[in-house]
C-alpha cells in the first residue's frame, strides 16, 4: 500500500536544523510556502533533489487577466525564496541560488544549493516568518515617527529608494488612482471572473488551503454578506460590485507606505511534486 506523502506543518517551523538531507528540504520550503502571494494563488512548486530545491512556477495559478505581464508572479516567488533563504541560513546552511537555470526552462525560476556547517544566522527574521499576516484594515491615521521611518530607510538596500508621502494633496490622488483601478478592474469581465474564482465563502479556504476569504477583504458588512452575488459576473447583483469594490479602496489618511490589510492563515500544504499553502 503506498504511503501518503507526509504534511507540512508551515506554522509551526522546527527551531533547530533538521537532521538530515531531507527533513532540511521539508523546513526549507515550509518557510517558502509561508510567503504572500497575489490572491493567495501560491503559484509555486518545488522539485526536491539531494541538497538541492528547484522553485518552479505553477502555471495553473497564473493570473493572466489581473496579472498579464507577471509582475505579482515575479514579486510572489521572490517573497518565497527570501522566505526559503532566510529558513537555510537559521539553520546554519550555506545556500546558493542560480536564477533561471537553463534559461528557465520547464518554468524553473530559481535552484537553491546549500551545504552545511555555516554560522545561524538571520534567527529573528526566520522566527518573524510564521507570524506574518496580510493586513487589509483601514489605517488609524497616525503617521509615522521619524525613528521608525530612520529604521526603514537603513533597511533599504543600494541601488533603490524610499520614497514618503506626506502632502495630503497627493496622498489625496494617490488613493483615486486606487479607487478608479479597482472600480476599472472590477468592471471587467474577465478580470473581475478571475479574481471572483480566487475568493473563498464558507470553510473553503479551510479546505481547499489557498484564494483570500471574503471576509478578510474587509470590503464591510453589506458588501461581505453580498459577495458572492456583486463579485459573480454571471449575477444580475455584479452591476454594483465595481461601486461597492472601489468604495472599499484605500482612503487618504495619513502617510503612505502600503494599502490596507487582514490576518488569515491557510491549511498546511503536502510535500510532494507540488507543495504550496
Amino acid at each position: 500500500m503506498r504511503r501518503a506523502p507526509p504534511i507540512l506543518q508551515p506554522w509551526s517551523l522546527p527551531e533547530d536544523p533538521p537532521g538530515n538531507v531531507l527533513d532540511e528540504a521539508r523546513a526549507l520550503i515550509g518557510a517558502a510556502v509561508l510567503a504572500p502571494s497575489e490572491w493567495n494563488t501560491q503559484p509555486w512548486r518545488f522539485e526536491v533533489e539531494r541538497a538541492s530545491v528547484r522553485m518552479v512556477t505553477d502555471p495553473t495559478r497564473l493570473l493572466p487577466s489581473t496579472d498579464p505581464d507577471s509582475r505579482g508572479l515575479m514579486i510572489s516567488l521572490g517573497a518565497a525564496l527570501e522566505n526559503l533563504l532566510i529558513a537555510a541560513r537559521a539553520y546554519g546552511l550555506r545556500p546558493t541560488v542560480e536564477y533561471f537555470p537553463r534559461d528557465g526552462a520547464n518554468g524553473v525560476v530559481a535552484e537553491v544549493i546549500w551545504a552545511s556547517g555555516d554560522m545561524r544566522r538571520d534567527r529573528a527574521l526566520f522566527a518573524a516568518i510564521p507570524n506574518r499576516r496580510t493586513n487589509r484594515r483601514e489605517y488609524d491615521g497616525r503617521g509615522l515617527f521619524p525613528e521608525q521611518r530612520a529604521q526603514l530607510v537603513a533597511q533599504v538596500p543600494e541601488g533603490l529608494s524610499l520614497h514618503w508621502m506626506d502632502d495630503r494633496n497627493a496622498i489625496k490622488e494617490l488613493a483615486t488612482l486606487a479607487h478608479d483601478a479597482v472600480h476599472d478592474q472590477a468592471r471587467h469581465e474577465p478580470t473581475a471572473a478571475e479574481q471572483f474564482a480566487w475568493m473563498r465563502f464558507g470553510d473553503e479556504a479551510r479546505r481547499r488551503g489557498d484564494g483570500v476569504p471574503v471576509d478578510n477583504l474587509e470590503l464591510g458588512t453589506v458588501t461581505s454578506w453580498m459577495a458572492g452575488r456583486y463579485f459573480n459576473p454571471r449575477s444580475w447583483f455584479s452591476r454594483f460590485g465595481p461601486e461597492h469594490a472601489a468604495r472599499d479602496a484605500p482612503r487618504p489618511r495619513g502617510s503612505r507606505a502600503g494599502r490596507r490589510g487582514s490576518a488569515s492563515r491557510s491549511r498546511p500544504p503536502h510535500l510532494g511534486s507540488r507543495s504550496s499553502r
